[in-house]
């Protein structure tokens, strides 16, 4: 017996002798593997509390830290899914944390932020700014909507006052300033219309913009020592008023100029140093603007998007994909500060199967990004990659070095494991990003890619694309694509989804017919994702709003794949062998069948976060799950050792209709 052999036959007997693990519950067999990342858009620090701040994200919910950013924990109280767009801690009672969402209203903590109550609500609305005065007066902004204007309370949000006098017709708030020394004075920052004043707590507004008239401001800033002056930052220009707002001008910063600003950052000590977030870096100024220097040199890869000054020389900064950074020498350094922050919005997950802990995902805020041990570290791959957004990745058959992405700027292909990436553009004018990329079912060497509208081909493994024709047998096109899937062993044979239905092809996209014409239900549903089982070929489709249908006969005929529910179904995943099969449910977690879709039972329980968007399974671990979410990273879900599944719920809300791409 050979060294290794030896001791492969000792673990397997420490295995068998162990003791059987008991049952885990559902919420315990979620483990997050990362990254720890995301786009930050807010960041507040409390006064009161050294290291201690709040983090507002994109899609991933509200996070505080209490140890100077070295670990951050999702606060429960806000949802995690969540797109925070303001935080506010009131100036006399900093334990009142007040934030404002996209879309799913405004909350108050009165502790800390270990719970919140919700003070406004969503109703369609999306709450941009909030600004509190020192008696505790709060004003929130809400942007186009039935509840625009500015809203107003003051017994913590039980009831409100809303303005909208003065502001022009169809108005959109996106930020709000007040005056420290006179806190019924106001400003708000206007989407193409500048800036407005109010000098009466909120309750009328004027134009307050010579000088910024037609600009789109989306942040505003006082200087806390001198609150006459006030700055204004625009997606290309940074403006500063020295008279209260009666007139603006361009700021100079050097070689800054015709560079938008995202956040201003004050030295409440001294009236002359401020520092300002502007796209790839952040400036500082000592002399009030005269000079300026960079302090963040060497980030072209990210923008950053809020400031939080602690002292003089420390500084947090939110990123729109690493998170946050942190400084203690004055900006001449500056490392991660993001663990435990997961939220990165995931577009796209896979698994080298020929490589255990090999993953790779892509995603909105960055580029590929790949771990070799199964995430516990994860490192950004994206030598020659431009784009900033990964909707999908896939790994050739055969060839796992050989990797394909489609991303905004068409289709992407590395030859070493994602080290060094191409643009293999040739064909590929990509509208709204390329966002699914299959094989051929019978031909690893011919690729399909689609966008919005349109399907590409490759039959040189992923090197040059060619526009298929996307014209309907009986008339009209394909456009408004969301499924996609090849038909393993099958040549040539696709399905694709659009908001007009189900669709096939199979001669390799060249023509497509109408998929279910004879079905009850699919034809009146958007079917969203499509998967095949490999044993039994037959076809599921999952949908917005009226769960899963399945096929036996290649798409001819369709119907309801057991009693989901109401919900709608995001992505299918299915095991090589067809003995189980995975829906992700928008909201719901992830539903199991392990009879061809007769019944469905929840696993796991109530997920981390409630957009999980894919699923794949972790070859290198029997029953184990990888969990896409739409801004809580990446989670893990073992679903070997877990308890009885859960029946579903009889109905669920069905997802919003989607815009179209």
């Amino acid at each position: 017996m050979t060294r290794r052999s030896f001791a492969h036959a000792a673990l397997w007997l420490a295995l068998a002798l162990a003791p059987s693990a008991p049952p885990v519950r559902g919420a315990d067999a979620w483990s997050p593997i990362g990254p720890e990342a995301g786009q930050v858009d807010v960041i507040v620090r409390d006064p009161s509390a050294l290291g201690t701040l709040y983090a507002g994200t994109s899609g991933g919910g509200l996070f505080k830290t209490t140890d100077g950013a070295a670990n951050w924990k999702p606060l429960s109280g806000v949802p995690r899914d969540a797109v925070v767009t303001a935080v506010a801690l009131d100036p006399s009672r900093p334990s009142t944390v007040w934030a404002a969402t996209d879309s799913h209203g405004v909350f108050r903590s009165a502790d800390s932020g270990a719970t919140f109550k919700r003070v406004l609500d969503a109703d369609r609305q999306s709450w941009t700014a909030i600004a509190i005065d020192p008696k505790g007066t709060v004003f929130v902004a809400g942007d186009t909507g039935p509840l625009d204007g500015v809203h107003r309370t003051t017994d913590g949000g039980a009831t409100w006052k809303r303005s909208t006098a003065g502001f022009p017709h169809n108005h959109r708030i996106f930020a709000l300033a007040l005056d420290p020394k006179t806190p019924t004075t106001l400003y708000a920052g206007l989407g193409g219309d500048g800036v407005f004043k109010s000098t009466d707590g909120g309750l009328n507004w004027g134009p307050s913009n010579t000088g910024i008239e037609r600009e789109h401001v989306r942040v505003l800033a006082i200087q806390p020592s001198r609150p006459s002056t006030i700055f204004a930052g625009t997606s290309s220009e940074f403006f500063q008023s020295d008279d209260s707002g009666e007139k603006w001008s361009e700021a100079q910063p050097g070689s800054w100029t015709h560079e938008g600003a995202s956040a201003f950052a004050f030295d409440a000590k001294d009236p002359f140093t401020f520092w300002v977030a502007i796209p790839n870096r952040v400036i500082k100024t000592e002399d009030g603007g005269r000079k300026w220097t960079d302090v963040a040199k060497g980030f072209n890869w990210i923008n950053f998007s809020a400031l939080a000054l602690e002292a003089p020389a420390t500084m947090y900064a939110g990123t729109n994909r690493d998170g946050v950074l942190k400084t203690t020498d004055g900006g001449r350094n500056w490392l991660p500060a993001s663990g435990g922050l997961r939220a990165v919005g995931v577009n796209a997950l896979t698994v080298d199967a020929s490589a255990p802990g090999t993953i790779y995902l892509g995603s909105v805020q960055g580029n590929v990004t790949k771990t070799t041990d199964g995430g516990k570290t994860w490192t950004r791959k994206g030598e020659g990659m431009e784009t900033t957004d990964v909707r999908s990745i896939a790994i050739t058959p055969g060839a796992p070095k050989i990797l394909l992405a489609g991303t905004d700027e068409g289709i992407y292909r590395s030859e070493d494991g994602g080290e060094n990436w191409t643009l293999a553009h040739k064909g590929i004018v990509a509208s709204g990003g390329v966002q699914a990329i299959v094989f051929d079912g019978a031909d690893s060497a011919v690729i399909y890619g689609r966008d919005a509208d349109s399907i590409y081909k490759s039959t040189d493994g992923g090197k040059s694309w060619t526009e298929m024709p996307t014209e309907l047998e009986r008339g009209g096109t394909l456009n408004g694509l969301f499924g996609f899937a090849s038909v393993p062993g099958s040549a040539g044979t696709l399905f694709a989804s659009t908001y007009a239905g189900l669709f096939k092809t199979t001669d390799g996209a060249k023509t497509w017919s109408k998929s279910g014409v004879r079905s009850v239900g699919l034809l009146e549903t958007r079917v969203q994702c499509i998967a095949v089982d490999p044993a039994s070929k037959a076809i599921y489709a999952g949908t917005e709003g009226e769960g899963v249908f399945k096929s036996r006969d290649g798409g001819a005929t369709w119907a309801p794949a057991g009693k989901l529910g109401r919900v709608s179904v995001q992505f299918l995943r299915i095991d090589h062998d067809g003995s189980a099969i995975d829906a992700a449910v928008w909201k719901k977690g992830v539903f199991r069948s392990t009879d061809g879709g007769a019944t469905w039972a929840r696993i796991g329980g109530e997920p981390p976060h409630p957009d999980v968007l894919s699923l794949t399974s972790d070859p290198s671990a029997p029953g184990r799950l990888l969990v896409a979410t739409g801004g809580g990273s990446v989670w893990r879900l073992d679903t070997a050792a877990l308890e009885k599944p859960e029946k579903p719920a009889p109905e669920a809300t069905p997802r919003p209709a989607r815009k179209k791409p």
